[in-house]
């Protein structure tokens, strides 16, 4: 799967432009688009902001990451449109792969959890974050998940075909 870098000046679905890029990052002299920019929706006549979705590899200019093709437009239109990129130079290769590994097909739409839930770990008394802490999540007698919590206390995304009850082991040193 190939995924075109979209740049300041293109355009929406909608008919959506994208308004702010990465000055520093200019191929062919225009600046490369950032999640989180300004665009302008003459359709609903608003400024929305460009929304990452689908796979990507975490890449950033400048501390921005990068928008994509078919990043989404998140102005007052329903449903939200999508940016189209009008240049072809400058993509992401995604191999099956990777993209299996990130989630999705190998035609990039999202494998079908029925749930896939991010945890905060955060201590009972205090509700102060509990960073770098080794986890461990159980459904029964199995580990479905474990691993040590970012910085902001968060686990790993935990994905399960179903609802399910499961039990939090917290490791402190």
């Amino acid at each position: 799967m190939r995924r075109c870098n979209l740049k300041e000046g293109d355009k929406a679905t909608s008919g959506a432009t994208v308004l702010e890029g990465i000055d520093s990052d200019t191929p062919h002299g225009v600046p490369l688009a950032f999640i989180g920019a300004t665009l302008h929706c003459p359709a609903c006549k608003s400024l929305g902001v460009l929304a990452g979705v689908g796979p990507r590899w975490p890449d950033t200019s400048m501390g921005k990451e990068l928008a994509l093709d078919g990043d989404m437009c998140v102005c007052k239109c329903t449903p939200s449109p999508r940016v189209i990129a009008s240049q072809y130079d400058m993509y992401e290769d995604l191999e099956s792969h990777d993209l299996e590994s990130m989630g999705y097909t190998p035609s990039g739409i999202p494998l079908l959890y029925y749930h896939d839930e991010q945890i905060t770990l955060r201590d009972r008394r205090t509700r102060r974050i509990l960073a770098d802490v080794d986890y461990r999540v159980k459904d029964g007698s199995s580990v479905i998940a474990s691993g040590k919590t970012d910085a902001k206390g968060r686990t790993e995304r935990v994905k399960t075909d179903n609802k399910q009850n499961f039990v939090i082991e917290i490791f402190q040193t």
